[in-house]
């Protein structure tokens, strides 16, 4: 471990990232989102969105602003 750590403080206050790959995940992403965002951890939530056709990265937007925390983004083809 370094000695000389650039945020001295996120060891008192860590954050957690979660990155959350979806695809055709309209009826489950805001149940999803609703267990992540329970849990009390700091976090940021990435839902990466792999051109879904049902619908899901619209939900996952609404979803993400009703909670106040994370952002939505759309990835290319890459786990096909």
């Amino acid at each position: 471990m370094s000695r000389h750590r650039r945020n001295p403080q996120a060891l008192s206050d860590p954050k957690l990232s979660v990155v959350i790959p979806v695809y055709n995940e309209k009826n489950t992403v805001e149940e999803l989102l609703r267990r992540v965002t329970d849990d009390p951890t700091r976090k940021e939530i990435l839902l990466v969105d792999d051109f879904s056709t049902d619908g899901t990265r619209q939900n996952a937007g609404e979803d993400a602003a009703t909670a106040g925390s994370g952002r939505s983004e759309c990835a290319g083809n890459g786990w096909r």
